[in-house]
């Protein structure tokens, strides 16, 4: 079975792919990998993926989070001084539409559950690869060939989890 051309680096759950077309493109390319390749291009690149993701996410938030709540700080104190028809209104109003808009980001885009998704995901694949070097926990007495092959599916079974988990966090949102 040759890489029909395939790249495994970029065999993600993540792209666009229907799930079972990359599992097995992934799969594919699994097979062709050393354990070592398996750790470096695929186990790195994704706990760094998602590293990078919940660490983007979080700085949105936290944006995101901290513009909202000066801005509504900054009604409170504006509105406090004088009020009716004046500009002090007009900067009310103002204030009040962007403490709207950035609460609406934050419902639209999600930053905080990405974010809890994808640092969990990150977490989960730091200790499955930590557990195969020790060879501890479920891999603990293992054959080499059969902790490695429980290895991978651990390590495609958190990333298919993620993916699960993040559709889950996009289709709640739309039904409500």
């Amino acid at each position: 079975m040759g890489n029909r051309g395939l790249d495994c680096r970029y065999a993600r759950p993540h792209d666009s792919f229907e799930w079972r077309q990359v599992f097995r493109t992934t799969k594919r390319c699994i097979m062709m990998l050393t354990k070592q390749d398996y750790l470096e291009k695929r186990v790195k690149a994704q706990q760094s993926f998602f590293s990078q993701k919940a660490a983007n996410n979080k700085k949105k938030y936290y944006i995101a989070s901290l513009t909202k709540l000066g801005i509504s700080l900054l009604i409170t104190v504006i509105s406090s001084f004088e009020s009716g028809d004046s500009p002090t209104a007009l900067i009310v109003s103002i204030l009040s539409a962007f403490t709207a808009f950035a609460e609406g980001i934050l419902l639209l885009c999600k930053y905080n559950e990405n974010w809890i998704v994808y640092r969990m995901t990150s977490e989960n694949i730091k200790r499955e690869e930590f557990l195969f070097k020790a060879q501890a926990g479920e891999y603990y007495g293992l054959d080499e060939n059969y902790a490695y092959n429980l290895f991978v599916q651990n390590i495609e079974s958190i990333i298919q989890c993620s993916n699960k988990q993040w559709e889950s966090v996009y289709k709640n949102g739309k039904e409500k």
